[in-house]
């Protein structure tokens, strides 16, 4: 039997963008990644996507949707982990102190999602039966690759504790001793860092995407209408950076 390791490994299954201006949002991203767009710009949903339209799904840009009827319309990122049950994610995550933002729904394509915010105030959500192709890591990239999730919490110890509980993942050392790694069958997914600095308003969950140069794509952030928040020097070295669109909401860069 062939086993499908991607498929095992998935950790995000969706990305939404709540943009306040959804052709301008879509003009950023496109100028900054090289991301391609299929939809009505007219719709409440255009659609980001890498490479052949026909090769996935990567990221739904929107300006109503589920987050946005949790959160009203302003600019953000939105991350949803891949689960085999919604609703026992759910409940696993009231039981341990979250609360369930949005109930479960039942979603157009086929999939089932909800939005959780744990007990330090980071808001994600779960998403089941993703469609073939439509993973958030469908389509590879020279640029613009989802490669990396961050945590930005006020309280290490109480979010690590509420995510090992719902999701059944582990923890393991980072190279930086003030961070901490979330891990899924012995996989690294996710960085946790404890930010009491100004950069991040609220704890949060950051996607960072890859790009060849950060001071580069740095600029053409600032140039294109956004904002650098900071810029520091990851593992051999590369940089990365926090960054926010034009609407304000905040993503990673990190060098390939």
């Amino acid at each position: 039997m062939t086993v499908d390791v991607r498929a095992q490994a998935r950790v995000v299954g969706r990305l939404d963008l709540l943009a306040v201006d959804l052709i301008g949002s879509a003009d950023f991203y496109h100028r900054l990644f090289d991301w391609e767009f299929t939809g009505d710009f007219a719709a409440e949903d255009v659609t980001l996507v890498r490479g052949d339209p026909d090769e996935g799904v990567v990221v739904v840009v929107t300006g109503d949707g589920v987050v946005g009827q949790t959160f009203g319309r302003k600019g953000q990122w939105e991350v949803f982990f891949d689960v085999a049950s919604v609703d026992e994610t759910s409940e696993r995550a009231w039981r341990h102190g979250g609360d369930v933002l949005h109930a479960p729904i039942d979603c157009a394509d086929g999939s089932r999602l909800a939005v959780i915010r744990d007990p330090t105030g980071a808001v994600f959500g779960v998403i089941e039966d993703i469609p073939a192709g439509r993973a958030a890591d469908a389509t590879a990239c020279d640029r613009g690759r989802l490669v990396g999730m961050e945590l930005h919490t006020s309280s290490r110890e109480a979010a690590t504790t509420f995510y090992l509980e719902v999701f059944n993942w582990t923890t393991t050392p980072d190279h930086d001793p003030s961070a901490l790694m979330l891990s899924r069958a012995g996989r690294p997914i996710a960085g946790v860092v404890v930010d009491p600095s100004p950069v991040l308003s609220h704890p949060t969950w950051v996607a960072f995407f890859d790009v060849p140069d950060v001071a580069e794509a740095c600029e053409a952030v600032e140039w294109l209408g956004g904002t650098v928040l900071a810029v520091t020097a990851g593992d051999t070295n590369r940089r990365a950076a926090l960054v926010a669109d034009p609407g304000g909401a905040v993503f990673g860069l990190c060098e390939s």
